[in-house]
């Protein structure tokens, strides 16, 4: 029976999600006042560096940024669906990327601004940032970059979500969400978000 045990809890974990979320005590103080949030683009990170078969760095880059572009878009589709349980609103994504083009944000320097500049540019109330971290879904070459790159292929092995919110005042943290899911999430953006986004709503702050 024992040794059942052990089998019953090693099955269980090979499916585990891993979640932890963080509230900052304030946060209800911090936010009374918070009317308008922005998504940014997301920052996708792949566990394997080399380039795919066929592909320049240039190339590589390109195509991250393009579904950083997807990801955030996706988890703005699916907060508007939600806005009538929240306290706040969610800047349109395309006045978002036009405002940090207009001031010389290109995706690959987001990092170089804290989030409160970033805010103040987007003249909204706090920032929420993304980050994905993903296996690739395929091994070898051209269909490594097929199954990253446009969706098709077999289903990642892993993925990890860390979202946050920081305060467009003083850049403050609010709120992350850091999730992980092991097995079967599949390669394509919709997919991905589809099911991480279930958690994030469930723990997602702003709610009325």
């Amino acid at each position: 029976t024992f040794i059942l045990l052990i089998l019953f809890f090693i099955a269980s974990l090979s499916g585990q999600v891993f979640k932890e979320v963080y509230e900052s005590p304030y946060f209800d103080e911090d936010t009374q006042k918070h009317k308008k949030v922005a998504i940014l683009p997301f920052t996708v990170i792949l566990a394997d560096k080399a380039l795919p078969e066929g592909m320049t760095a240039a190339e590589v880059n390109a195509q991250q940024e393009d579904e950083g572009k997807s990801y955030q878009s996706s988890v703005f589709t699916r907060f508007l669906k939600k806005s009538k349980n929240y306290s706040v609103s969610f800047q349109d994504i395309s006045k978002t990327n036009t405002l940090l083009k207009k001031n010389g944000i290109a995706y690959s320097e987001l990092d170089a601004y804290t989030k409160d500049e970033i805010a103040k540019i987007l003249e909204v109330d706090s920032v929420i940032s993304g980050q994905i971290h993903r296996d690739k879904p395929m091994s070898g070459g051209a269909a490594v970059a097929l199954a990253i790159f446009t969706g098709f292929g077999g289903a990642t092995n892993k993925a990890r979500l860390y979202l946050t919110v920081h305060d467009g005042l003083n850049g403050d943290l609010l709120w992350s969400f850091n999730h992980q899911a092991a097995g079967g999430l599949g390669s394509d953006v919709e997919s991905i978000v589809k099911r991480l986004m279930k958690k994030v709503a469930r723990n997602f702050p702003y709610k009325k």
